[in-house]
């Protein structure tokens, strides 16, 4: 009895130690903040821009140049694992010999090489006795006669040409057939707009849709950059053209205007600035929220209502 109660209390301690590890892992993805930021210069002198996200031990990189192009890495506790480095040093690749040259056995002698070339020669002197003596075949050969039998088969062969009204009476088959085919889709399609009609009517569909509008509303205010700074010259063909695009930029000034400088140019046709982003998400303020809406059963009966659509 003692032996299986320290089996047990052995047991109860490793699934606690496992359970403490998963907890542990998940509190760190949770609770660690993603960072992230983004820079960009376009001027005259050089393009570029440069991004990087944060997690952990986990780095990801990319940038891009005009002269040198697009360029990414993803590091590890500082050290590149994608894309790989070719540490191989290229094999240096071995000359062909353009020319081949035949073997030859060190053995036969000047003799036998000798005799070989004369039954050589003798062999292509028979070959060409052999075809002078063939008779020569005739360029043309004669054709058989046309007989009356062979005029009256073609003539019962050819096929009857096909009429105006028969033409018509096709077309106006296919025009039914593709007039039903359009008529199926129409119908289709209403049926599932009527269908979708009907999912967005249901109360515990529209608290549904509720609770993810919210979601996504706290999804933009964690992934809102924390610091941010740019600065935009720009200038278009004609100063109308620019005082449109102006106008166009300030309906959201709200969301750039303490943070982004947008500097109109009437006069020349430009377009300039550079840019610098930096913010962090924390991932348990969507978590948590996702998390409830999917344990409700308002997402239960909406999910399955929405899979017979």
């Amino acid at each position: 009895m003692a032996i299986l109660l320290t089996v047990l209390k052995v047991i109860g301690i490793i699934l606690l130690v496992i359970l403490g590890l998963v907890l542990l892992i998940v509190s760190i993805v949770l609770f660690c903040p993603i960072r992230y930021g983004i820079e960009g210069n376009l001027y005259d002198t050089g393009t570029w821009a440069k991004a990087n996200v944060r997690f952990l031990i986990v780095k990801a990189l990319g940038g891009y140049d005009k002269d040198d192009g697009l360029d990414y890495k993803i590091k590890i506790l500082g050290f590149q694992v994608y894309p790989k480095k070719d540490t191989d040093e290229p094999k240096e690749e071995e000359e062909e010999d353009l020319l081949e040259f035949p073997e030859y056995d060190d053995e036969l002698d000047d003799s036998d090489l000798v005799s070989h070339a004369d039954s050589t020669s003798e062999t292509v002197q028979v070959n060409e006795t052999e075809s002078t003596s063939l008779p020569a075949e005739p360029e043309h050969k004669p054709e058989p006669p046309v007989t009356s039998s062979d005029t009256s088969e073609s003539e019962v062969q050819e096929e009857p040409k096909e009429t105006l009204d028969d033409k018509l009476y096709k077309l106006s088959e296919s025009l039914e057939k593709k007039l039903d085919e359009n008529q199926r889709k129409i119908n289709d399609t209403q049926k599932k707009i009527d269908h979708i009609m009907q999912f967005l009517d249901r109360d515990y569909v529209q608290r549904t849709i509720k609770r993810i509008l919210k979601i996504v509303k706290i999804l933009l205010k964690t992934i809102k950059p924390k610091k941010s700074k740019g600065y935009i010259h720009f200038g278009l063909n004609s100063p109308a053209d620019t005082g449109d695009m102006l106008g166009k930029i300030s309906a959201f000034y709200p969301l750039y205007g303490k943070w982004l400088n947008i500097n109109p140019d009437f006069d020349y046709k430009v377009i300039e600035g550079d840019l610098n982003i930096k913010g962090r998400i924390r991932l348990y303020h969507v978590a948590f929220p996702v998390l409830w809406m999917i344990i409700g059963r308002d997402f239960r009966r909406t999910y399955k209502l929405a899979k017979k659509i």
